[in-house]
């Protein structure tokens, strides 16, 4: 390609090449672009300048949350719309209406599903049943499918279960009802049954819906959008820019998949300049981005200096987590030590359902309010379920719950006591892998429960980690673990990649 002119960014930072690339493309071409922006390279500030160098076309910028979309609408120039996609679904389908809003208070637990089929709820197969039609459910809403089946079942549902003959007779329940289950959620008169909010973008995307208004559309978290907004997108005959980083594709058991992989377009380009961090963080990410066979690598900022070290003691850190209940443990520990604490995101839900699960141990099944555990009677009940439940946090609850017993409602006490309402106030910041991302601190610290989940090696886990990496500005303190883990999973792909294999080696504890 010839030299590129110089666009104007609209700001005191001058474009990099790759970021003038993108602008030219945007710009110039008309056919759709696709903009591969790894952790902290200005994704944001991109599309801003590419908005600002076509203010004569009606943008629609959707993004991935509303309070992204509140930032855009106030940051980006006046020619652009920003909106989520469940906003403009929302809107369409007449969710405003008062038969749809009762609906939509509605939440759907598995008995709820076994009084509507008149199945005993107490049978283990009935009871994995109902968990398979509802993640079914869950899955079709989706999808870009018109119709639930038995192909809508996570393929993980099937583990737990000991024969063909219980997957078969699963699997035949669910291209029985699921459908049946579906046509009373979309009947506003049916009061019964209740709805999601994924429940009207899917009633949105069977309308086949078309975007005229605009003339070009800006996807951003592209790697974390689901089929069933891709679906509505491909349809559209307004041009496409989508932007995201393959590699913090983290939302999959949303139905979530990466469309910067799955999405072929006539351009592409990507942004491999971190603006947030050096060398050092850069080079520990790029071990991940091996292990993920990336293509190209994360570049650290010339003389921004960061440190991968023990983070001194005094000094203000983040430490992002894998799970909340390990999060919840480390506030408990610091609330001892009296220690004031921000949680990004907040802690209610984590403590909300710690307390119901407290309260079906401690025979209060009246207090219980999260529906997850109101579904079961006694905690003999969810004791016997154990193994069958598909929700991790709820298990890793009980395990705690098992654990401390009697001092459960006194620890959450104790942290809600210590819990101050914004991170000025606070000595230490503690989040999740999955709150954490979109934001950064200077100084982040890595726990050890992310160790438990690499043991899987799925991609999606390195993602959360190389997410959680990525957040550092200035000094990154990883487990001495998960470290010698990363960096010998790294040194072993390599030799693998050369020998023509690319298997990781096993986690060893």
């Amino acid at each position: 390609m010839d030299k590129l002119p110089q666009y104007n960014s609209f700001s005191s930072h001058e474009l990099t090449s790759e970021q003038c690339l993108a602008v030219h493309l945007a710009v110039t071409r008309r056919e759709n672009l696709k903009v591969n922006a790894f952790a902290g390279t200005g994704k944001t500030f991109t599309l801003r300048t590419i908005a600002r160098h076509l203010p004569r076309h009606r943008i629609l910028y959707l993004a991935f949350n509303k309070s992204v979309q509140m930032e855009a609408q106030s940051s980006f120039p006046g020619n652009v719309e920003a909106r989520t996609i469940h906003s403009l679904a929302f809107r369409a389908v007449g969710m405003g209406e008062r038969a749809w809003q009762a609906k939509l208070s509605k939440h759907m637990t598995i008995r709820d599903y076994a009084a509507l089929l008149k199945l005993d709820f107490h049978s283990q197969l009935s009871m994995k049943s109902l968990f398979c039609i509802k993640e079914a459910l869950r899955e079709f809403q989706n999808s870009q499918d018109s119709e639930p089946s038995s192909k809508h079942i996570p393929a993980w549902e099937f583990k737990t279960m000991k024969s063909e003959g219980e997957k078969e007779f699963t699997r035949q329940f669910v291209d029985d009802f699921a459908p049946l289950l579906w046509q009373r959620m979309i009947d506003p008169t049916d009061d019964r049954v209740g709805i999601t909010h994924d429940t009207y973008l899917k009633l949105w995307q069977l309308t086949d819906p078309v975007l005229s208004t605009f003339d070009l559309i800006l996807l951003d978290e592209a790697q974390d959008s689901n089929p069933v907004t891709m679906a509505i997108l491909k349809q559209q005959k307004v041009r496409l820019i989508v932007v995201g980083d393959s590699w913090q594709q983290i939302y999959s058991f949303r139905g979530a998949v990466n469309a910067m992989e799955l999405l072929s377009t006539p351009l592409d380009c990507v942004l491999t300049q971190s603006f947030r961090f050096g060398k050092a963080i850069a080079d520990l990410a790029n071990k991940i981005l091996r292990l993920r066979d990336a293509r190209n690598l994360l570049r650290g900022l010339p003389r921004h200096k960061s440190f991968l070290c023990k983070i001194p003691s005094g000094e203000p850190y983040t430490m992002i987590f894998r799970y909340n209940i390990e999060l919840l443990e480390e506030a408990s520990a610091l609330a001892a030590r009296q220690m004031y604490i921000y949680v990004v995101g907040s802690l209610d839900k984590t403590t909300g359902l710690m307390l119901d699960v407290f309260h079906l141990y401690n025979h209060e099944r009246a207090a219980i309010r999260d529906p997850r555990v109101k579904v079961f009677k006694t905690w003999a009940e969810l004791e016997m379920n154990y193994d069958i439940l598909d929700d991790i946090e709820l298990k890793k609850s009980f395990r705690f719950v098992e654990r401390y017993g009697q001092d459960i409602p006194a620890i959450i006490k104790m942290v809600q006591k210590v819990c101050v309402p914004n991170e000025e106030q606070s000595d230490v910041v503690l989040t999740t892998g999955h709150q954490s991302k979109g934001r950064e601190w200077q100084n982040v610290r890595i726990a050890g429960d992310f160790f438990d989940s690499l043991r899987s090696q799925a991609p999606e886990e390195l993602n959360l980690l190389y997410v959680a990496i990525t957040r550092t500005i200035s000094q990154l303190e990883v487990p001495p673990f998960i470290l010698e883990w990363l960096l010998t999973s790294a040194k072993a792909r390599e030799v693998r990649s050369s020998e023509g294999t690319a298997s990781a080696p096993s986690l060893q504890t």
